[in-house]
């Protein structure tokens, strides 16, 4: 699975927070953590969480970058790599 940028240094800085807390975990768990406690129950509850997390602005996630928008342009696609031609 691959993230944005802004994304995966949040997971990492929440590793970090774990780690100076004392418990032993990796981001992988960390994501599925969050995944497993916070999932919406409905559609309607995951748009309202969709529609947030495309407007977050990398200050949201890093307070001490500047407010820009997160942006689908650094998202990765999913999948294989389409080939040209």
């Amino acid at each position: 699975m691959t993230w944005p940028s802004p994304v995966h240094d949040h997971l990492r800085a929440l590793a970090g927070i774990a780690d100076a807390a004392g418990e032993s975990t990796s981001e992988s768990e960390i994501a599925a953590a969050l995944i497993a406690t916070t999932a919406p129950a409905t559609g309607e509850e995951l748009g309202v969480v969709l529609r947030r997390y495309r407007t977050m602005t990398l200050q949201e996630l890093d307070h001490s970058r500047p407010a820009e928008i997160v942006g689908l342009d650094e998202r990765r696609r999913r999948g294989r790599p389409r080939r040209a031609g």
